[in-house]
């Protein structure tokens, strides 16, 4: 029996197109206070019902605690364990609630390892499929181990009746920068190899700098990721399929950091648009339609 990767590479993408409902929850983490997080998740879902159909929740980047750890000791009071904890209960309850799949960043504790990781859960409440990053930021990343590298997950969206194969990554994965070439684009070419229909990132992304207001930063940060996807619009442009992008960045402060929000919706194929859900450093949610 042929697994569903291998279905999706003999078959390709459908012929018939259809709409994903994606909710983006742009929020900022409570620091250190996993808790409190949740609390103020659970209040921005509150005006969302089973009957707004949505396929799809998606949280940012350590989405529950916030970046700053003080030692890898101290990483332990904020991390869990793939399919356990208090987090995974919490994602458990909001897709089964929604009858939905759930993606959230958050630290993940795994034989004596810390990881920068992405939790995705089932429709039905199941541990699916857990992704770490494998682009470390040498300054705030310090207390993590790189994941294995890049990953793709295959997942069957029942109320539209389709797989779709969801590109994964997680903040610098997709930037190269630091120890790292900045000019290579291999996040991108490893997403287009493998068919990637739509590529999920959750980030933390910084802001650039305080001369800018809020419109141009959410402008710098989509622009930066369209350009970033380069290689798949390249060699992509004669197919016909769409493919989209989905930037979940965070808000808030953190020590030195501002985190810039200006979530964005990008269709790379098979011509470039893109949608900012709110242009400002504002909690900010809403139901997006993607066309795959």
């Amino acid at each position: 029996m042929m697994s569903i990767s291998q279905q999706q590479d003999e078959q390709g993408p459908s012929d018939i197109k259809k709409s994903l409902n994606v909710l983006m929850l742009q929020s900022k983490a409570q620091l250190r206070n996993a808790a409190k997080s949740i609390d103020n998740y659970n209040s921005i879902l509150e005006k969302y019902t089973p009957e707004d159909e949505i396929d799809l929740i998606v949280l940012g980047e350590l989405a529950f605690t916030g970046g700053i750890f003080y030692s890898k000791e101290d990483l332990i009071n904020y991390s869990i364990t793939f399919g356990y904890g208090d987090l995974f209960k919490w994602c458990k309850e909001i897709s089964q609630k929604f009858g939905c799949f759930v993606i959230a960043g958050y630290a993940e504790f795994d034989n004596y390892k810390y990881y920068n990781s992405m939790l995705i859960v089932s429709d039905e409440g199941i541990p699916y499929k857990n992704y770490r990053k494998c682009k470390l930021n040498q300054t705030s990343d310090k207390f993590f181990t790189a994941g294995a590298g890049y990953d793709f997950v295959d997942i069957q969206f029942k109320r539209i009746s389709q797989w779709i194969r969801i590109g994964l990554g997680i903040g610098n994965d997709i930037l190269n920068y630091g120890v790292f070439d900045y000019e290579s684009m291999d996040f991108a070419e490893f997403q287009h190899y493998h068919k990637a229909q739509l590529i999920v990132l959750i980030t933390a992304f910084e802001e650039p700098s305080s001369l800018f207001n809020d419109a141009s930063i959410a402008q710098i940060s989509a622009t930066t990721w369209i350009n970033r996807l380069v290689p798949i619009r390249k060699q992509a442009e004669k197919e016909d399929r769409n493919i989209y992008f989905i930037a979940c960045n965070r808000i808030g402060k953190e020590n030195y950091q501002t985190f810039t929000g200006g979530s964005c919706i990008v269709r790379i194929v098979p011509k470039i648009s893109f949608k900012i859900l709110y242009p400002g450093k504002v909690e900010y949610s809403c139901i997006q339609k993607i066309e795959i």
